[in-house]
């Protein structure tokens, strides 16, 4: 549950920043000053058209610590799965996913656009205790597990969180290109970037898990989305085409229970504010990496991940908040 009540505290924040610009900083020292009231947060950096604006760290974390993304990750694997179609292993993500690994005949119309947009139709939950996610884990064998759990809806039909979607991908990717996900992403993601350092274990499956435990530094999530801002470019380089960044970034499961035009993409979560796109990766107890496209920003927050329920939430709505006051500020300097 704290997952997507996260979400929801980010959307109401963003759509709401305009009407509360009374009470927000007016200048980035005062933005620095709400870093105080985020417990355990690790770093606060955010770029403009291109421009370093903040590059904060706490504690004793600096900018060649790894952070865990957590469910952060799962937008960085939709993106790998984005370049493995421009580069040609896989033909389309509306391929049925049979055509990349074996599953069992229930799951035979599920293609990669309903994993990536966390619509198999897959029974799961992770609202409950112990929820899916952790008893995939426990498993021993997270793939098997997903494969054994019946399809409950018809694909493309119902939305719900799934961390299980998710890591199939990781599975698609690495059957259908003969490398690691990891060995992916450094030669074709990481190493155009310039990244080096990261982190990523595996699944007792044997696959890196593709819904989380990606750990990278603050820096280097800048850069990621700095290039998702710039249409996948980064630095004159095209690292994913613009065509799966726009499908990425549209709505494919609307939230039908808030005012607001907000919901998920293809492992984004997205929100229109009066016909501006925002995007978001955003991971357990406040790891987020915010992008505005039309206005070349982007927003990177990390915490300390490894707390209870109620303190990830709170850390997610205070990474949220930061975010959504820095947009606020930027608009308001750039009139």
């Amino acid at each position: 549950m704290i997952r997507f009540l996260g979400i929801l505290i980010f959307f109401h924040i963003l759509t709401s920043c305009g009407q509360e610009k009374t009470t927000s900083p007016n200048d980035l020292k005062g933005i620095l000053k709400m870093t105080q009231n985020s417990p355990n947060i690790h770093s606060f950096l955010a770029s403009h058209k291109g421009e370093l604006l903040v590059e904060e760290y706490y504690t004793t974390y600096d900018q060649d610590s790894l952070d865990d993304i957590r469910s952060g990750t799962k937008s960085i694997m939709t993106t790998l799965v984005g370049i493995a179609v421009d580069k040609g292993y896989i033909e389309s993500i509306h391929d049925p996913i049979p055509k990349y690994m074996k599953v069992p005949g229930d799951k035979s119309k599920i293609t990669l656009a309903h994993l990536m947009s966390m619509q198999s139709g897959i029974q799961w939950n992770e609202n409950s205790s112990p929820d899916d996610r952790t008893l995939m884990i426990r498993s021993g064998n997270p793939k098997e597990y997903i494969l054994s759990k019946p399809v409950t809806s018809e694909p493309g039909t119902f939305w719900t969180y799934n961390s299980g979607d998710i890591h199939l991908l990781s599975v698609v990717l690495a059957e259908a290109t003969g490398m690691s996900t990891l060995d992916f992403a450094r030669k074709y993601l990481f190493a155009p970037l310039g990244v080096e350092k990261v982190g990523w274990k595996k699944f007792g499956d044997g696959y890196h898990p593709g819904d989380s435990r990606l750990e990278l530094k603050p820096r280097d999530l800048l850069k990621l989305g700095e290039m998702i801002a710039n249409n996948g470019e980064y630095k004159g380089r095209r690292i994913v085409s613009k065509h799966f960044l726009e499908e990425a970034a549209k709505f494919h499961y609307e939230h039908k229970n808030v005012s607001e035009k907000t919901g998920y993409g293809y492992g984004w979560w997205v929100v229109d504010d009066n016909n501006t796109r925002v995007m978001m990766a955003s991971g357990y107890g406040g790891q987020m990496i915010g992008i505005v496209p039309d206005e070349d920003l982007v927003v990177v927050v990390t915490h300390f991940w490894n707390v209870s329920g109620n303190n990830a939430a709170k850390q997610q709505k205070n990474a949220q908040q930061l975010a959504v006051t820095l947009w606020d500020w930027v608009r308001s300097t750039a009139k």
